[in-house]
């Protein structure tokens, strides 16, 4: 889909993404809380299906060189753009998190969709953000916040 593809071209097409798509449908309540977390002397790791470059710019939006990203992985290899061989999503996410986090615990996590199942129900802390439906009913019968 891009033709000669560079890590420039891929960073401009990341930003764009985030502009136009992604940063306009956030959710305001978690990027505060995010911003909240962070503020009070969190680490805070994204974690997401979205394209790592994405995902790291994001997270400059959040909180300017603070905020590590966790996304699927994007290649330049012999001239053409490849993708991870999957997705970061459900028990991926979780094991790339588990590697970032060592030893430590989770103490909070926020998702919005049953794809962050597991990284939710390793948290301490889940959140349920504006859920989908089948979320909605996990967080609702476990009792978990939700922030609509």
């Amino acid at each position: 889909m891009i033709s000669s593809p560079t890590p420039e071209k891929v960073t401009e097409i990341m930003n764009f993404i985030v502009e136009d798509e992604l940063w306009p449908k956030r959710r305001p309540k978690a990027i505060e809380l995010l911003r909240n977390f962070h503020q009070q002397g969190a680490e805070i790791i994204l974690v997401s299906a979205a394209f790592e470059p994405a995902v790291a710019i994001f997270g400059e939006k959040i909180a300017p060189g603070d905020i590590s990203g966790i996304g699927t992985s994007i290649f330049i290899e012999d001239g053409k753009l490849s993708l991870a061989d999957e997705l970061t999503v459900r028990e991926k996410k979780m094991d790339l998190l588990r590697s970032k986090l060592g030893s430590h615990n989770l103490d909070y996590a926020l998702g919005d969709t049953i794809a962050d199942l597991p990284m939710l129900e390793a948290s301490r802390n889940p959140i349920a953000v504006a859920p989908d439906h089948q979320l909605r009913a996990h967080a609702l019968e476990r009792g978990w916040k939700i922030l609509e």
